[in-house]
């Protein structure tokens, strides 16, 4: 089923406040062995994404980010989705998000839960940049673990 105009503000609201002021993982993890750094030089937004790997899943993610409450958390959300993941689930779900915030996508994400907060920046391309910095720079990161894609 797909929500109303006004659910989808009072998921947005409530899942990007709640990262924004209070994010998890603001921290790069300790040895992280892939980071990739990002910024947004036409509001200041900053973001480095640390990855640890460990049998081929997403071990430990962490950020530390400079920016607005949407660029924090975009980066605390994301950090949570993707610990634990494969490689190529990571590498899916990062793709996915991305299109959801660039309008790309034109179905209600059920399975990206609580990312889909997200989908209404898409109206706001200068949001829909805060929302997409942390992951591009996760999507680097994930590409320098075995060279491009």
């Amino acid at each position: 089923m797909t929500p109303s105009a006004a659910d989808l503000e009072a998921l947005y609201r409530r899942a990007i406040f709640d990262h924004g002021r209070t994010p998890r993982h603001a921290r790069l993890p300790e040895g992280a062995q892939f980071k990739a750094e990002r910024d947004n030089p036409l509001c200041g937004d900053q973001v480095t994404v640390g990855i640890i790997l460990a049998g081929g899943s997403l071990d430990a993610v962490g950020f530390e980010a400079q920016g607005c409450l949407i660029s924090i958390a975009a980066a605390s959300m994301m950090c949570d989705r993707v610990s634990g993941h494969s490689l190529a689930s990571a590498v899916d779900l990062c793709t996915r998000y991305l299109q959801l915030v660039s309008a790309r996508s034109e179905r209600w994400p059920e399975d990206l839960a609580e990312l889909s907060a997200f989908a209404a920046v898409a109206r706001f391309p200068a949001r829909a940049s805060c929302a997409s910095l942390a992951w591009q720079a996760l999507r680097e990161a994930l590409d320098a673990q075995d060279g491009p894609r």
